[in-house]
Formats: C-alpha cells, structure tokens, sequence
C-alpha cells in the first residue's frame, strides 16, 4: 500500500506542472451546447457508447486556438448533419485516432505506431420523441498499425509486461469491418433498455467515467479492468439493464465468447461458448449515474475449446464520483481464478480526472496488477504501473494527448525495476 501511494504521488508530481503552465482551473458551472443537435441523443451503455461517443465529440468545445478559416469550412457539414437528424433522426460521426508511443528499455523494438478510424451512427426509427423510443446503431472501422511492425495493443510484451497494455485497443490487422450493427431500446421514460445484435462488450461490461478512447487514459489498467475476460469486437450478444427506484439499477450481458477482433464471423455463435455478466449499482440521483456510481459486477466464461482457453470467473469493482467542479476520482479492484484468458487475476487502481480551462483535462491514475498465471503460465510478481496525461483541446475537432506511463517490475523483463513508455495521442472528431 505504502508502493502505490508512492507511486500515485509521482504521477501526480508528472503531471501537475502542465496544469500550471498550460491551463488555468474553470470558472463557473458551463452549458453544453452542440454544433449539430447531438445533445438530445439517448445514451445507453458507459461513454464509449456510440450515442455517448458523438454527442462528446458534437459538443461545442472551448479550445487552446481558433482556427477560423478551417471552422467555418466546416459548418455546412455539421449544417447537414443537423438537418439529417432533424428530418430523420439520424446522427453521424467520423473520427480518427493516432498513437505513438516510445519505451525507455525493451526487449524487442523501442516504438510503436498505431491508428483507428471509426464511422458511426444512429437512426432512431421508433418513437422520436416519446418515452421509449427504438434506435438501430451502426459502427464501421478500421485499426491497423503504421510505420512500425508492432502495434500499441501489443507494446507490452516488447517492455515485457505480463498483464499492462501500454496502447489498448490500437491492435493490427482489424478490418475494415462491421463491429457495431445492433437495435437498442428505451422504454418505461427510458429507465430501462437492451441492445441485440453486433456489439463492442465496452460499453457495457464494469464501464466507469474514463472507459472510452476519448478521454485521458491510454492503458487497459484505466480503460478496461485487466481481471475481466473479453471477447472479440463485433460479436453477437445482448445487454440490458434498468432502474429499481431512483438510486439501484440492475442490468446483465451475454456474449459470443469465440468472436475475434476484426472478423465479423457468426460461425463462431454455433459452439456455444458465452461469456456473460450481472451488474448491480447505486447513484446518488439517476441524472447523475454517468459518474456518480458504485457498481459491482460477476463475471463468468465457458471454457473455449477449441481456443484452449480455461473458463474462467470473476468480480470487479468499480466506484466513482464528481467532486466540485468536474473533478472525478475513481476506485476500481477486480477479483477472478485467472481462467477466460485475464492477464491478471487481482487488479487494484485509484485515480482521478479533471477538467480544466479551454476543456483541457489531466488523468492522472496507479495500478497494481496480479499477472494470472492460467493465462501467463507461471506464478508471476506484481506489477505496477503509473499513467498520467494532460489532453489539449488544440482546436473545436482536434486534440493532442502527451502521455507518461511508469511500469515498475515488469514480470517478465527482471533486469529492469522500472521502464517509462512516452506516449503522443492525435484525435480528430468530425
């Protein structure tokens, strides 16, 4: 314990000194106002949601420069896209995310490239402005890495880490694919809700406030809880949930557990090897449960067969809330056997992220990892890690991300206590 808190105090140290020489604290409770209507969109699912995805990137941003020429060339597509879902209540979003990353010592090659694109949507063909309403949601993308042989996604064994992902989900070799392609209902004034059909498992599997591409973190350790077993993007499978009162909601999951990452291959469905999950969780007020939450979720996956992968089950964590002005802290822990191909069977983080002047944001995050020895094949040590970043808001569409991660005792490169991975994320959002 005494090791994280050292550690979570250096990351903070990292990070702290671009807050004060790059932004000043907001001022004031701001409105959020949208260049093509997409505040009124539905969310359904944590902030990697298609909805919650464009709506974020459609938000009218208070940024580091103006480049006037460039905006107004841009106003009659975000115009059109207005009209579009006036008309038809259809919502479309293009962005693109590039990622370099460079290690202090590695076992293999020294940096990475990687990139996604994504196109998406959503036409709510049903009940447009009702109480429950029917949305067919859509995502197209491509990932792949540049330049270099290895991808972010795979960074890790490079710097020979068991259970940390330095640049998670910028793989190779996906797509161009379908990874999204499902019906999503809101019914009873919208406290309850499912999706069927070709999902990403994100947006609904243990998600808190920073589980998306577009925030500040980079890491799996801070993205997705490194206990969980995952499955393939683009996989079919159902989610649901709704509320109980004002405060507990209730919600669980089922997916294909073959599916692979770049394939949209329902072949996979016939072998019958899930993963699936429950969730229950409590917020102060239902208007303030994207942040202000406590959720404990089970988790099980059978044992995939032809994969020869062991089944596997488990528990994570995950609490959260806003503290005065956009202020975030967070909690997360995550228990399992180490089966369903996890990296680790014991997680434990604590961060936070605040929003700052010109929607500006620091993360600053640590983590301690068990690696699974199912998964690894060996009993190994803990690892820790430290993740701090500060996004700049460079422009209404463009933002840059300098990144500094800290891997201490990487399990399987012992003849390094520490290694740092430097990191430089562009994000365009059109």
């Amino acid at each position: 314990m005494r090791r994280a808190i050292r550690l979570l105090v250096l990351g903070f140290a990292i990070t702290y000194p671009w807050a004060v020489l790059l932004a000043d604290e907001i001022e004031g409770t701001r409105q959020d106002t949208y260049k093509s209507g997409y505040g009124d969109l539905e969310v359904f699912g944590g902030p990697a949601s298609t909805a919650a995805e464009l709506k974020e990137a459609d938000r009218i941003k208070s940024s580091v420069f103006r480049f006037h020429d460039i905006e107004s060339g841009l106003e009659p597509w975000f115009e059109w896209k207005n009209r579009v879902f006036d008309d038809y209540g259809l919502s479309l979003g293009f962005d693109v995310n590039w990622l370099y990353q460079r290690a202090s010592e590695t076992l293999g090659q020294r940096d990475v490239f990687g990139a996604i694109y994504r196109l998406r949507g959503e036409w709510n063909a049903v009940g447009r402005g009702s109480s429950n309403t029917g949305s067919l949601v859509y995502r197209v993308e491509y990932r792949d890495n540049h330049f270099t042989d290895v991808a972010p996604a795979a960074f890790g064994k490079e710097i020979g880490a068991a259970s940390i992902t330095t640049g998670f989900a910028y793989a190779s070799d996906f797509g161009p694919t379908v990874s999204e392609l499902y019906w999503k209902q809101l019914y009873g004034d919208k406290r309850f809700g499912f999706v069927v059909g070709i999902l990403d498992f994100g947006p609904y599997f243990d998600y808190y406030p920073y589980t998306t591409l577009g925030k500040g973190f980079l890491t799996r350790e801070f993205l997705l809880n490194p206990t969980l077993a995952t499955t393939g993007v683009g996989h079919l499978g159902a989610a649901a949930k709704g509320f109980i009162g004002d405060h507990v909601w209730v919600g669980g999951a089922f997916y294909d557990a073959n599916a692979v990452n770049g394939e949209l291959n329902l072949d996979t469905w016939d072998n019958g090897e899930m993963l699936s999950h429950v969730e229950v969780g409590w917020t102060p007020e239902r208007k303030r449960n994207r942040t202000d939450r406590v959720q404990l979720s089970y988790w099980e996956v059978d044992e995939r067969r032809e994969a020869g992968i062991p089944a596997g089950q488990g528990w994570a964590l995950s609490i959260s809330g806003e503290v005065g002005e956009r202020f975030v802290p967070f909690f997360r822990v995550g228990d399992t056997d180490g089966g369903g191909g996890a990296p680790a069977e014991q997680h434990i983080s604590v961060g936070f992220g605040k929003m700052l002047r010109h929607d500006d944001r620091i993360s600053v995050a640590v983590a301690r990892n068990k690696p699974s020895r199912k998964t690894n094949g060996a009993d190994l040590n803990h690892e820790y890690l430290v993740e701090s970043s500060y996004q700049l808001q460079m422009s209404q569409n463009l933002s840059l991300l300098p990144n500094v991660q800290l891997i201490v005792d990487p399990a399987n490169y012992p003849a390094k206590s520490h290694i740092w991975v430097f990191s430089l994320r562009i994000r365009l959002t059109l």
